[in-house]
């Protein structure tokens, strides 16, 4: 590891120290140029959900300011001249606020701002992580491959153009407004990769949470600084300001980057030669174990990212109606077992090549999260009743193969050949084909006759498909008497 540097072997501020600075500042002008945008909206748009008479109708009643309406008692000469309890006339008041809100709502229909619902406001809002969740693998490794400084210097620069450009994109409208914000996430989501990727060339070991926690947890303090210089932005300048004093921030702190930062520190000119020999020897090694786990984790984040995706894609079909339910649980179980099971044989099948393996492994885990939308689903809508029954007996019997699993493989690559993975591999995929074609012949979403107590008389010798209005009648009006039969007994 080398020996331990002084401070005062480092001149009056070590590199890594400084860097640690310029990074942190780095995060907190990338958040600046997030979350303005959360507290600009309520000044660039108007709402008329927020106003709709109904909403003020239905509070009036419980929201009246007796005092305000000159009705309490011992006022003098109101309607509610008893004791001090104070009585209201509710139907006045309730008249009132509905004209109030009508007010409003005709003066937000001539407001020249963007009028936006709920639902847009928060598409608008949501939007940004859109493009975050694209390009967290590719800044990781473009990290790696190019140097931190590049692509964290990117980042912070178009992310100062599109915040400079927010403006305009809200002159050409809503739609305009969302390209602008999954533009942002887009750039913005290397950011916490690419950080990672420096801190193991740069930092040594025991210093590492240190460096994440000053440089990553700077985002609160972005955010701290944010919300009252938007205030005052807005306030005196109005809100476009807001985008541009946040880009010009963000322009200034690239420029520091550019001349402060270095990918390496033998690159660095002011590095004393003593810390340069202890962060060399504190890191020496660590660039290859952090590659292996990053390797190593790519798999789990395609499975979760996979089983997201392809639950989006069943939804919509299943909603848009494009497909019956059946056919579109067979055919994500297809994808999920059949489809992963060639991308896992491919893998075994690229010998030495780490980068390769690891992305068809990564693509059938990927494929494979498409079961949860699948199979799985299936097993809750072929009896709803018995859902926890059945997830039960088939995870117990699923979960076999977990200790199996290990064993066998074991066996199979003793000798840890390329040819005896390939048999290993080549047995899953023959696994995942046998239970694709079980289910594709035999899996159905029809409620089975065994979903009902048989005593109550709703057993019966066939099913129904949920895509039968008769059984969608029958399951409501299941659940309606168990919920009287519920009542009844308690």
């Amino acid at each position: 590891m080398g020996r331990k540097v002084k401070v005062s072997d480092c001149g009056w501020m070590p590199a890594r120290v400084s860097l640690t600075l310029l990074t942190a500042t780095g995060i907190m002008v990338i958040y600046m140029a997030r979350v303005n945008f959360s507290i600009t909206i309520m000044e660039m748009a108007v709402f008329p959900d927020s106003v709709s008479t109904s909403a003020s109708g239905r509070a009036a009643s419980s929201c009246i300011d007796a005092e305000g309406t000159g009705e309490t008692g011992g006022g003098g000469g109101g309607k509610g001249q008893g004791g001090g309890g104070g009585i209201v006339d509710t139907t006045n008041a309730t008249s009132s606020n509905i004209t109030l809100s009508s007010d409003k709502l005709e003066e937000s229909i001539q407001d020249p701002r963007m009028v936006l619902t709920g639902a847009q406001q928060g598409a608008v809002l949501g939007s940004f992580f859109y493009g975050y969740v694209m390009t967290q693998l590719l800044g990781g490794r473009a990290a790696e491959i190019y140097g931190t400084k590049r692509v964290l210097g990117i980042t912070v620069f178009a992310g100062a153009i599109i915040s400079m450009l927010t403006p305009l994109a809200y002159s050409f409208g809503y739609v305009a407004l969302i390209i602008n914000r999954v533009a942002l996430g887009i750039f913005q989501g290397v950011c916490y990769p690419a950080i990672s990727a420096l801190s193991t060339t740069w930092i040594p070991a025991l210093e590492r949470p240190r460096f994440l926690s000053a440089s990553c947890t700077a985002n609160c303090l972005g955010i701290v600084l944010t919300m009252p210089m938007c205030g005052f932005l807005i306030e005196t300048l109005g809100w476009p300001s807001v985008f541009y004093f946040t880009g010009a921030v963000s322009l200034l702190w690239v420029a520091l980057w550019a001349w402060l930062m270095y990918d390496k520190p033998e690159q660095h000119p002011r590095i004393s030669p003593e810390e340069l020999e202890y962060i060399q020897n504190a890191t020496r090694g660590s660039n290859a174990k952090a590659k292996s786990a990053l390797l190593s984790a790519m798999p789990f984040l395609s499975r979760f990212l996979g089983s997201n995706i392809w639950s989006w894609v069943t939804d919509y079909v299943l909603t848009k109606e494009l497909l019956p339910v059946t056919t579109c649980r067979k055919i994500v179980t297809f994808i999920g077992l059949f489809c992963a099971g060639l991308a896992i044989v491919g893998a075994s099948f690229v010998g030495c090549n780490a980068y390769l393996a690891v992305g068809l492994l990564s693509l059938a885990t990927f494929l494979n999260g498409a079961v949860v939308s699948g199979y799985f689903a299936a097993i809750l809508e072929m009896a709803p009743n018995l859902a926890g029954t059945l997830t039960g007996y088939g995870n117990t019997l699923g979960s076999v193969s977990a200790f199996l699993a290990p064993v066998i493989t074991g066996v199979i690559t003793a000798n840890q050949t390329a040819e005896e993975w390939q048999i290993a591999y080549g047995l899953t995929a023959i696994l995942y084909t046998v239970c694709t074609f079980i289910f594709l012949i035999f899996g159905s979403t029809t409620i089975q006759p065994w979903n009902f107590d048989q005593g109550d008389g709703r057993g019966g010798k066939g099913g129904k498909s949920l895509e039968d209005p008769k059984c969608q009648a029958l399951t409501s009006h299941t659940l309606e008497e168990d919920e009287e039969e519920h009542v009844v007994k308690h």
